[in-house]
């Protein structure tokens, strides 16, 4: 599976996060569709002081949809 401009985007913004790598992993992996992971790197670059509740509380709300 090749990685996307999207996903890679996606894993930036996680870097950026205040999220530790566990949270960052399970994140990326919970995105599976391109519009999730965009709305996922919004919500990040909307709330760059989220902690890693706040971005898996987030993250499974986008799963969801």
């Amino acid at each position: 599976m090749a990685v996307t401009e999207v996903d890679q985007l996606l894993s930036d913004f996680l870097n950026q996060s205040k999220a530790s790598a566990a949270t960052q992993a399970i994140v990326f992996i919970m995105m599976k569709k391109e519009e999730q992971q965009i709305a996922m790197c919004r919500y990040l670059a909307d709330n760059e002081n989220a902690t890693d509740e706040q971005i898996m509380k987030e993250a499974r709300r986008i799963a969801d949809k």
